[in-house]
């Protein structure tokens, strides 16, 4: 089974190949907002429009994470304006 720090590697990587501009920059931001302890449970799926899509991997990290989500959303509006929403899914990160 791989580790999360691949996984969570390898979708930035991903996203900072398929994004432009300030965009490449939001995995990185991700991990330093959401911090250490939800980027074990926590991982992002998608970018695109304006949208962070990140799959959440327990109930309960998918309700602390909602409880922070503004927080977290003004933190990486820092680094991309064009960020409106981050939605969280639960489902296997």
């Amino acid at each position: 089974m791989e580790q999360i720090k691949d996984v969570v590697s390898s979708v930035i990587k991903k996203l900072a190949s398929s994004a432009s501009g300030p965009g490449q920059l939001i995995g990185q931001a991700w991990q330093e907002a959401a911090g250490k302890k939800f980027i074990k449970h926590a991982a992002i799926e998608n970018y695109k429009n304006g949208k962070l899509l990140v799959r959440v991997d327990s109930p309960v990290a998918l309700f602390q994470l909602n409880l922070k989500r503004n927080q977290i959303l003004e933190k990486l509006q820092k680094i991309d304006t064009g960020l409106k929403i981050i939605d969280l899914k639960l489902g296997k990160v």
